[in-house]
């Protein structure tokens, strides 16, 4: 494992001074930070979606939550933490699979040797370097200790063994939707590890003592985790999946899944370009990925018919890989490829993949220094291409410009990209693309977008119009808000507080302090200091470490002539950077 930190480290180290990519990862950290900083809203977790708003999301993940909120509670918002932690898990999940692995008796030497190959590979060079990547990380870690533990309980019938292999699928389950199919894999691999294990007759002896003694329990404990996931999974703010809707499109899920499943074998067999993200998968394949996946089947059948390696082996391997890798293209209208799922489905592939290169040194010794030249001749080769592929997730701009190359017609891609170049004042590329992203998909946050980019550049009238317009379809706080600054700037204050306490009245518990401080800003403009003043003090109240509130109060108490409240406003301000 030393070994293969360090390898890992020396590739993948330079990702620790990356910021966020702000697809996901600022919503999970930095624009939640102050509620995943508190350790009391642990138990929260459970109990509500992955985005830790009130918007209905099907992702319920509250492990993964879970370990940015431990981070956050010891570290505060620290990237590097956030990073170096990825880093930690990747490496983690791989040797986790190489014990795995091993305890099927497969060569370890072989195992070594392909660890580190995937760990270099480009395929997943996004899985230690992408903040939410972080989330198959913690799923293999779980369900692969889930499965070492399980052929520990096969081999002994300890039911010490049991408890935990159940505990860490109950894990594996909490982290990621994924777990529910994988749960097939128990009952498959107790024939492997039969099949395998160096004193198969005592394993079958404690197989049956197990299938006679203590089976209900296990099925009584697997129903108990879905019945506790399934009741804290259902409440507002996580959508249950739409069976009906998979059941009356299932041709076009199973086109998809056909079609992603080829694209993410031929990324894996032959790398040659790297994209961040793929939309529309839907899509006729290009010849070197039909030639590619062909010579895959092909190659598997031949193994497969000519039993060249245990039959037993394959199979398990290709309905782990389908079990791994499907639930992810299960997301209605969200035919993306996205590659660091694919960490959870590396055990298939090494198990095949060490088992016939373990055949093939038996039958011809001689292949074994070539073997070695290829992978001393593919390692600098993977490690240069992965150090480099890092590099489109070293900040926000650059990634966004990334996906955007890769995925043109994604409207979520526009949609990041407009707001980076609105970021950087590039009002004309942020207008081209906020409109290229209505005319992929007119949704009411789009429009909201749009509207606030004409804001930012000072187009107040079309500005106007647009949040007026919004106004019809639907009641917005951010509408509201933007309303009553563009007010200001027309000096119509009434309107302007009225919009202002409008946005207050309709925001959440959580977003009212925003929307508070933009009201506390219209009354400074207009002169009403003290009501700006009483605005802060309330605001403070709830968050006593906020700095804007400070030095906005400090200046307030200089309008008014409070000099003695202005400079104690001004320290605390000080004290609390």
């Amino acid at each position: 494992m030393i070994i293969l930190g360090i390898i890992v480290f020396s590739v993948y180290g330079k990702s620790i001074n990356f910021g966020l990519t702000n697809l996901d990862d600022d919503t999970l950290t930095i624009r939640n930070i102050d509620y995943i900083s508190d350790y009391r809203n642990i138990p929260d977790l459970f109990v509500n979606g992955c985005y830790f708003d009130d918007q209905i999301s099907t992702y319920y993940r509250p492990v993964l939550n879970l370990s940015f909120m431990l981070e956050s509670v010891f570290f505060g918002y620290n990237t590097k933490v956030y990073h170096t932690t990825n880093i930690l898990l990747f490496i983690i999940s791989l040797y986790l699979i190489f014990l795995f692995l091993k305890s099927l008796n497969i060569n370890s030497t072989i195992l070594k040797y392909l660890i580190i190959l995937f760990a270099l590979h480009p395929v997943l060079s996004s899985v230690p370097v992408w903040i939410p990547a972080r989330n198959d990380s913690l799923l293999t870690i779980f369900f692969i200790s889930s499965l070492i533990f399980f052929i520990d309980y096969l081999n002994t019938g300890k039911l010490s063994y049991c408890f935990t292999y159940l505990f860490f699928y109950a894990l594996a389950l909490f982290t990621k939707e994924t777990a529910l199919p994988l749960i097939i894999i128990y009952p498959i691999i107790c024939k492997i590890a039969t099949d395998r294990d160096e004193n198969p007759q005592q394993v079958r002896d404690n197989k049956t003592f197990k299938f006679s003694t203590v089976q209900f329990f296990n099925i009584i404990s697997f129903l108990a985790i879905f019945v506790l996931y399934i009741f804290l999974r259902h409440n507002d703010t996580v959508g249950n999946p739409d069976i009906l809707n998979y059941i009356k499109n299932c041709g076009t899920y199973i086109r998809l899944i056909v079609t992603g499943i080829m694209i993410y074998i031929k990324q894996i067999i032959f790398p040659d370009y790297m994209p961040v993200i793929l939309y529309n998968i839907d899509i006729p394949l290009d010849l070197r990925t039909i030639i590619v996946n062909l010579i895959a089947f092909l190659s598997l059948t031949f193994i497969y018919y000519k039993n060249f390696i245990d039959r037993k082996i394959i199979l398990f391997s290709v309905i782990f890989f389908f079990l791994a890798i499907f639930p992810t293209f299960m997301q209605p209208e969200d035919n993306t490829i996205l590659f660091h799922r694919l960490v959870i489905v590396i055990p298939s592939i090494l198990l095949i993949s060490a088992t016939v290169i373990e055949k093939v040194l038996s039958l011809y010794p001689a292949t074994k220094k070539y073997m070695i030249l290829v992978w001393v001749l593919i390692i600098p080769i993977f490690s240069y291409a992965s150090f480099n592929q890092q590099d489109k997730y070293k900040d926000s701009f650059t990634f966004w410009s990334e996906a955007y190359h890769d995925a043109p017609s994604y409207h979520i891609i526009c949609y990041g990209l407009a707001k980076e170049y609105r970021k950087n004042k590039n009002y004309a590329k942020a207008l081209e693309l906020a409109e290229k992203t209505i005319k992929l998909n007119g949704i009411y946050a789009y429009y909201i977008s749009y509207a606030i980019i004409l804001y930012d550049a000072e187009k107040y009238d079309e500005a106007e119009n647009i949040f007026l317009q919004l106004l019809q379809e639907e009641e917005n706080p951010t509408v509201y808000k933007y309303l009553s600054k563009i007010f200001i700037i027309k000096n119509q204050k009434e309107k302007a507080i009225e919009y202002a306490k409008k946005a207050v009245e309709l925001s959440s518990e959580k977003e009212k302090p925003k929307f508070y401080d933009n009201l506390s800003w219209i009354y400074s403009v207009i002169g009403q200091y003290e009501k700006s003043i009483e605005i802060l003090t309330m605001l403070l109240q709830k968050d006593k470490d906020n700095i804007s509130y400070y030095k906005n109060l400090s200046m307030l108490y200089e309008d008014i002539g409070n000099h003695q409240k202005a400079i104690e406003m001004k320290e605390k301000a000080t004290s609390v950077y």
